[in-house]
């Protein structure tokens, strides 16, 4: 954990709300009472002890401060009011929690001895009551800075302010008492050379004598004026353009706090999930079955030879498969009963056995017993297809295996949605003009920004009865065959990008909606897919409207995505587009309560350099080469996934049966061998992969 996010941390757990914390290139730390956000500088310098009075004193800000001072207006100069209000904050968050008195101590200490007050220990008796008041109750008893009796009613009335309408009228007070005493004090009779700087009491008495002849200058043109009863009326009021009694210490504070932020660190842009409109997003399935039983029933003359030939080879394929879903069912019954069996619990129920009531004298166990066994999760699938352009001579092999899965939660009887993410889906009823209405229920800039044609087309559901859903497979089926074949395909269901992030950016809302429809407990999210999409982008503000901005040319921004309910965040590197692709899963993984599997297609040549990107080289690729050789898939956890399955595409060819050309009279025993190691070899790594898998859902 980074020490931004420890800082955080302790802010939320003082204020004992979940607080918005954000790092930023400013000079000082402030919190957004309205929004609730608390901001903490990026400084080249900054100790714990500073870090932690920075955060002690926004979260005194957050708690004890009303919303409504920001706007509200006053009698006095506004530092007046902000020194003492820091004042009462600091006493109520030390009071509250007693540890903090020594970061306080210390961290204001640290800041005084690099002179970011710009007051030396000589010149504290000529600085103005204000100031003075200031350094007493942030720096302390270290400095000794010396008030008269008539001023220490003032201190002692600071440090017993308890509420915010007691802290108003001191402040006002305090400045019509500094009014007073400046017009009763006679000017001073020495004369200072111009040209030398002053020092910081001398500039206030200096303040102060060009005060008065400006004073006199204005009295003696307004015995001239028309109106000089209105002006004399105007002169007994305090003036926030008077000079003489803002604070200098404030003012040197907040100047030397902007020499510390780090220049060369990266400004956080900080993104966020955007709530969407699933009803726009989401094609039904019954959408795609119209569109499917159009295709067909208008075949061209090329493609009409052929249809029934696919979907021949989708009924011979169930029947093929029984054997696999069978085994799936077994694995998933003997995980459960092995889950149960280990958290049941067996007590004595108090209650004598008569067959055991024999052997009292050498046994204590005479007792019945009662074995309790707690009920399973009601577990639920979720499926993302990945429905781009390069997974067009692999989509059949993955249907394949999509469908088997799918037999399994039909025999199994778990709940389960098919969704293929696709961005050329064709909606005529979509309308350019209100794009942002038409995804988004509430967008704001800087959430990930979601590409117009993205939609999810719901393929598999099981609301569907059984007839809808085999003849629901058949033509999808029958779809992806002609996709391989280079055929005319339906043009709703053509193949396009990889929005992947888009369909990552989907999956809090669609568990959300999974449970409400199917009351499933736990939900298991599966990703098909063969590659990663674009980079990031994000919802900017264009001449007042929303528009969008890619991340990948602003390297030099840190982008963090996080959610403020659930206090998760994650840094984003949109420099490399894998790992910001499973950077953004790794987040979704954070706020759901979900298991994130995914079935990774990849060629031999790719496996290098990509487990490189996504791991940023922390892989032991000599340990991966050897498995790779002998299973052709491995599973890799760690990345975002619960678990990521690569698999070969040569292991999602078919799988053959093992046949002896009995025309050939004789066959050698390297034929015969290659042949068997060649059909148990995909049935073996078939085998791996579900039973990983199964362990994962059971």
């Amino acid at each position: 954990m980074s020490k931004q996010q420890i800082q955080g941390n302790l802010a939320r757990l003082l204020a004992t709300e979940n607080l918005t914390v954000e790092h930023r290139k400013i000079p000082t730390a402030y919190f957004n009472i309205e929004k609730r956000v608390l901001a903490l500088p990026m400084w080249k310098e900054m100790s714990d002890s500073v870090y932690t009075m920075l955060v002690g004193h926004e979260v005194g800000h957050a708690l004890y401060t009303p919303q409504e001072w920001i706007e509200e207006e006053f009698e006095c100069p506004k530092s007046y009011v902000n020194i003492i209000e820091d004042a009462r904050v600091e006493k109520l968050m030390k009071r509250r929690y007693p540890g903090l008195k020594s970061q306080f101590f210390t961290g204001y200490k640290e800041l005084n001895d690099k002179n970011f007050f710009e007051v030396n220990k000589e010149e504290l008796p000529g600085l103005i009551l204000i100031d003075r008041i200031n350094l007493h109750f942030k720096i302390g008893s270290s400095l000794s800075v010396p008030f008269s009796d008539e001023e220490m009613v003032w201190v002692n009335r600071t440090a017993t302010v308890e509420t915010w309408e007691e802290v108003v009228d001191l402040a006002n007070e305090l400045y019509a008492f500094m009014s007073q005493q400046k017009q009763e004090t006679p000017a001073p009779t020495s004369s200072q050379d111009k040209s030398e700087t002053p020092s910081n009491g001398d500039q206030v008495q200096s303040m102060e004598n060009d005060s008065k002849e400006i004073t006199e200058d204005s009295q003696d043109n307004l015995g001239e004026s028309e109106d000089a009863d209105k002006s004399d009326a105007d002169l007994d009021t305090p003036s926030y353009e008077h000079d003489d009694f803002e604070s200098v210490t404030d003012e040197a504070l907040t100047r030397n706090q902007q020499q510390l932020i780090d220049e060369l660190s990266k400004e956080n842009v900080y993104v966020e999930l955007p709530e969407l409109n699933l009803d726009n997003i989401i094609v039904p399935h019954n959408n795609i079955n119209k569109n499917l039983t159009k295709w067909i029933s208008e075949p061209t003359s090329v493609r009409a030879e052929f249809t029934e030939v696919w979907i021949n080879r989708y009924r011979n394929y169930k029947k093929e498969s029984t054997q696999e879903v069978n085994y799936m069912i077994k694995e998933f019954e003997m995980k459960k009963s092995a889950d149960m069996y280990r958290r049941s619990s067996t007590s004595k129920t108090g209650v004598l056995d008569t067959q055991r009531l024999h052997s009292y004298k050498f046994n204590d166990d005479i007792f019945k017993k009662v074995t309790t066994c707690p009920e399973g999760k009601n577990h639920g699938l979720i499926f993302y297809v990945d429905w781009s352009g390069s997974m067009g001579n692999l989509l059949e092999k993955t249907i394949r295996q999509l469908y088997s899965l799918l037999w399994f939660c039909q025999k199994s009887q778990i709940p389960f949605r098919v969704y293929a993410f696709s961005n050329s889906y064709i909606d005529e009823f979509y309308n350019f003009s209100d794009e942002k209405d038409y995804f988004y229920k509430s967008v704001k800039e800087n959430d990930i920004n979601i590409c117009k044609n993205f939609r999810l087309l719901e393929l598999f559901s099981s609301k569907m009865n059984a007839k809808t859903l085999n003849d629901q497979m058949e033509k999808i089926y029958a779809h992806v065959c002609a996709v391989k074949s280079y055929y005319d395909c339906c043009m709703n269901l053509q193949l396009g990008g990889t929005p992947l992030i888009e369909a990552s950016v989907t999956v809090p809302q669609i568990i959300d909606l999974f449970k409400k429809q199917e009351s499933v407990q736990k939900t298991n999210v599966i990703f098909l897919t063969d590659g990663e999409g674009c980079g990031l982008t994000v919802v900017k503000k264009y001449d007042g409207h929303l528009g969008s901005s890619s991340c990948w040319y602003h390297h030099y921004h840190n982008y963090i995505l996080r959610d403020r309910k659930k206090c998760k965040s994650q840094n984003i590197d949109v420099s490399n587009r894998e790992l910001s692709n499973i950077q953004i899963i790794s987040f979704v993984n954070k706020i759901v309560d979900a298991n994130i599997l995914c079935f990774r297609i990849v060629a031999r040549r790719d496996l290098t350099s990509y487990l490189r990107a996504i791991t940023n080289f922390n892989i032991d690729m000599n340990k991966v080469d050897s498995i790779w050789k002998k299973e052709s898939a491995y599973t890799l956890t760690g990345c975002g996934f619960d678990e990521f399955y690569l698999i070969s595409e040569g292991k999602m060819e078919e799988t053959e049966e093992f046949n002896i050309d009995t025309e050939k009279k004789s066959h050698s025993k390297r034929e015969i061998l290659t042949k068997f190691k060649k059909h148990m070899g995909k049935r073996r790594t078939n085998k791996m992969i579900l039973s990983n898998f199964i362990s994962q859902i059971a």
